[in-house]
């Protein structure tokens, strides 16, 4: 009973990762979420309920359309995988202990996926998705406020992360030409609010770390191939990447560090 309920949590996360297939391709070209149904980017014809099963419809249709036979990019296999897990590892990490830290973390990490994958393909954050993750943000910590899921210093803690983090970005964005863009100035304070201190130092270190280590593979392969590292590599996946990864292991990081220098 227990895998029959991982498996439909698995399914329902891989549900919202075909929502957030759609949200990854038509944001980005201004094109309305919701209107007109899913079809093919390619023929145009109206997809049936059997072609966007998650997962399954991909695998039994070989990555191709039904009606034109043009490959399907394997991206919308992958956010579908990936949400489906994110889901199962979220709901066997909080539920039932902590419901509240569940569904903000679960809700995050979604956008997180979508903001990654847009920023990865046309470098940009836009403002339709940090908009409604920061009004969500503050909303549902304010939520848990009010029920007592949260006390003031959690908040205080919150808005702290919040302003040190934004005055970091502005201050790089300014004095760093090129050094950041203006998506991950804005990305920055939402991250500082959903991590809140002190988890933003551990953050610091996992995000700017991920990011040298994949800098210098890329230059590394550049000068394998003799040829010049031009790529750009934009900065916002390893802000959420690091940001999940600093709410699951920022406090047993800092805990660490005390130990090894204080003790």
């Amino acid at each position: 009973m227990y895998y029959l309920l991982l498996f439909l949590v698995f399914m329902l996360g891989a549900s919202i990762g075909s929502f957030l297939n759609v949200v990854i391709y038509r944001l980005p070209r201004g094109e309305s979420i919701v209107y007109p149904a899913s079809h093919c980017p390619y023929c145009g014809h109206k997809l049936s309920w059997y072609d966007m099963i998650p997962i399954f419809s991909y695998l039994a249709l070989r990555g191709r359309c039904r009606y034109c036979g043009h490959r399907i990019p394997s991206r919308y296999f992958w956010v579908e995988l990936i949400a489906g897990l994110w889901t199962v590892f979220v709901f066997m990490y909080f539920f039932p202990k902590a419901i509240g830290d569940m569904l903000e973390v679960l809700i995050f990490g979604y956008f997180s996926i979508a903001l990654s994958l847009i920023d990865m393909e046309h470098f940009i954050l836009p403002n339709k998705l940090l908009l409604p993750l920061a009004a969500f943000e503050i909303l549902w910590a304010v939520l848990e406020y009010l029920i007592g899921w949260q006390n003031g210093r959690q908040l205080f803690y919150r808005f702290i992360g919040s302003v040190i983090l934004l005055l970091f970005f502005i201050i790089i964005y300014y004095l760093v030409p090129g050094g950041m863009g203006e998506g991950d100035v804005k990305l920055s304070p939402i991250i500082g609010w959903f991590l809140g201190f002190p988890k933003i130092v551990p953050w610091f270190f996992i995000t700017f770390g991920l990011g040298a280590i994949v800098g210098i593979g890329f230059i590394v392969v550049s000068k394998l191939r003799k040829g010049r590292s031009s790529h750009i590599i934009p900065f916002g996946p390893f802000m959420l990447g690091g940001a999940l990864l600093a709410w699951f292991f920022g406090i047993p990081i800092i805990l660490w560090y005390r130990r090894l220098f204080f003790m």
